[in-house]
């Protein structure tokens, strides 16, 4: 290849992903309450119930220890849907578990990487996404966005 085929070449990729980054299209989601979660957080959570558990052990148990996290919109008693939940999560990594009894746990978890659903696939036993991560290239926050999460967060 010549130089000048080889610069072209390079022209037309305009961002490369490194294969460990590439994060899997289906994922088992957790529903978190009260909070969103940001790329780049790391913060313990504790999580108790069948459905939660079996979300959990499904993503301990995976190859890439990868899930999803996502907002509960509609907060009530009765079972959980993909319905209840914003379309927009956090691709997070579990990185540690400490069992606390037989029916619940807590985990470290660290957030990596937004996503939108991009189809719901089953929300018995586990619910599971299939979904779209966005791989552009990251902005800095501006000023207003970091005001803005930290309202958020505290």
């Amino acid at each position: 290849m010549s130089d000048k085929e080889n610069a072209e070449s390079n022209d037309t990729n305009t961002h490369l992903i490194i294969p460990t980054e590439v994060l899997p299209d289906v994922l088992p989601i957790i529903p978190v309450s009260h909070r969103p979660l940001f790329p780049g957080m790391m913060i313990p959570m504790v999580l108790s119930g069948d459905r939660m558990l079996a979300s959990a052990r499904e993503i301990i148990e995976s190859e890439s220890k990868v899930g999803g996290a996502v907002l509960i919109r509609n907060q009530h008693d009765g079972p959980m849907s993909s319905d209840d939940l914003y379309a927009v999560g956090t691709s997070i990594k579990i990185v540690k578990v400490t069992p606390m009894d037989e029916k619940t746990i807590q985990v470290m978890i660290t957030a990596i990487k937004r996503f939108t659903l991009a189809q719901a696939l089953t929300d018995e036993p586990v619910t599971r996404w299939r979904v779209h991560h966005n791989y552009e290239e990251d902005s800095p926050p501006t000023e207003d966005m970091k005001a803005y999460s930290m309202a958020i967060i505290s």
